[in-house]
């Protein structure tokens, strides 16, 4: 059960799991976008990677993590939604960086930055400095 003080903190996963013909479920996605409860967020390609929900939570590949809200057709109907905590997020995004192939699209300072770069290689780590676009280090 989420508490009144988690709903606070809840970042927002969305998967582009929908067909773009109807809205159909697909049960797999390469695109994904994460928002953080201070508003920076992280768009991702990635392979094609299987989402289906289950029981427990919501498989994302090999990994089920739970979640406190799910929204189909969350901003238009190629999107699904799903409200977890920051650490169930943070291990869906580590999942996709390690095992997915997933490389950033585009990334915006705070929170996001951390997570990304707690995950991916060095190479591939994210600054900014005088500027609201990411750069490469």
């Amino acid at each position: 059960m989420t508490t009144q003080a988690e709903k606070a903190c809840l970042c927002v996963c969305s998967f582009a799991c929908n067909g773009h013909e109807n809205g159909g479920f697909l049960g797999k996605f390469d695109s994904a976008n994460f928002e953080f409860f201070d508003g920076s967020h992280v768009y991702l390609d990635c392979w094609p990677t299987k989402i289906a929900q289950e029981q427990k939570g919501i498989r994302i590949g090999r990994v089920v993590l739970p979640f406190a809200k799910w929204k189909e057709w969350h901003g238009n109907w190629c999107w699904d939604a799903y409200w977890m905590l920051p650490s169930k997020a943070s291990r869906a995004l580590r999942y996709l960086i390690q095992q997915r192939g997933a490389s950033k699209t585009e990334i915006s300072e705070g929170l996001a930055t951390g997570v990304w770069n707690a995950w991916c290689k060095p190479e591939t780590h994210v600054s900014f400095k005088e500027s609201s676009h990411a750069h490469i280090r």
